[in-house]
């Protein structure tokens, strides 16, 4: 049966009626089945580097979620269109942590063959059919989510260019790093934004916005940890990504604490690259989630919005040279 040709067989009467009766089975099987699936994570190769970076409270919230999906996604009451909306929303938040799809798909597998050993012989024919196809409909959905996801990063680097701030008769460094920190605090989950350059042995701030634990709001002087950070990325010309300040070696105890008292859970430095190949700045972000950097696509995302800073600070140190 072609799942993609007809998912609204899986929210017809029958299907309502069928899982009407059934419901109870499912309530009582979707905490096992979650629990069993994210168990079974460290089979799955593309899961492993997201495994390492979420704490155990990251865990029980994500699989309370799982389960909160999965009784959706099973629900009589749950119409076709509301689950398209539903998954898709899903597939946006699972990009954004850099969830590779094959774990979704291995999730699918186990949660179809977990639900299917307590279905009855009379049943297993058509619930088998009704959850593949509502699976399926939910990858699908989810995948649309990861397209939108796509889209509004391409479209925010789109908005990155270098405007009249960097190139105009009155440039200066810091109005450039204000204007490009005000346009980055637009993408979604940043927190707080800090540029700017290391002279020698000293680490400049240009200007920071939004919530940037580490860094003074008032004297832009920045904590010890921080500005270590900000040196290796500068002297080594690779960026630094803190997945998780909860386990982050990086950080000490108070720093740790600091930011998520704060609400901010990841951190990324970049050394800004012009044109030219030259380091012109380094760029700070604070984000709201863990594993904001996770995952090949978000990290080509951030790594060319650093370089969009890069050829901003590169304008401006040009027209101030002419």
């Amino acid at each position: 049966m072609d799942t993609d040709l007809l998912p609204y067989a899986a929210y017809n009467n029958r299907a309502i009626e069928l899982l009407s009766r059934m419901q109870a089975i499912i309530s009582e099987q979707a905490n096992d089945a979650v629990e069993s699936f994210y168990r079974s994570l460290n089979d799955i190769p593309e899961a492993q580097s997201i495994i390492s970076i979420l704490s155990e409270d990251d865990f029980y919230f994500l699989k309370r979620k799982q389960v909160q999906h999965l009784l959706l996604l099973l629900s009589p009451g749950t119409a076709m269109t509301d689950q398209a909306l539903l998954s898709r929303s899903a597939g946006y938040r699972h990009a954004s942590i850099g969830v590779d799809q094959i774990v979704l798909k291995k999730a699918s597998e186990h949660y179809l063959k977990y639900l299917l050993n307590s279905i009855e012989r009379r049943d297993f024919s058509m619930f088998y059919q009704l959850v593949t196809m509502r699976l399926a409909f939910d990858i699908k959905s989810q995948i649309d989510g990861y397209k939108d996801y796509e889209l509004y990063y391409i479209n925010a680097i789109d908005g990155l260019g270098v405007d009249s701030e960097c190139i105009g008769p009155a440039a200066d460094v810091n109005s450039c790093a204000r204007n490009m920190a005000r346009k980055i605090m637009q993408i979604q989950f940043v927190e707080g934004v800090v540029i700017g350059n290391v002279d020698g042995e000293v680490v400049d701030v240009f200007y920071r916005l939004g919530i940037t634990p580490g860094v003074d709001r008032h004297t832009r002087r920045m904590r010890l940890e921080l500005l270590k950070i900000v040196t290796s990325v500068w002297e080594d010309r690779n960026p630094v990504y803190i997945q998780n300040v909860e386990n982050c070696p990086l950080l000490e105890g108070h720093d740790m604490r600091r930011c998520l008292s704060a609400g901010i859970r990841s951190i990324g430095v970049w050394p800004c690259q012009g044109a030219g190949g030259h380091v012109e700045g380094y760029l700070m972000i604070f984000f709201k989630y863990p594993g904001a950097m996770h995952g090949e696509q978000n990290i080509m995302y951030w790594s060319t919005i650093s370089q969009k800073v890069g050829s901003a600070l590169e304008a401006v140190m040009a027209r101030r040279i002419t």
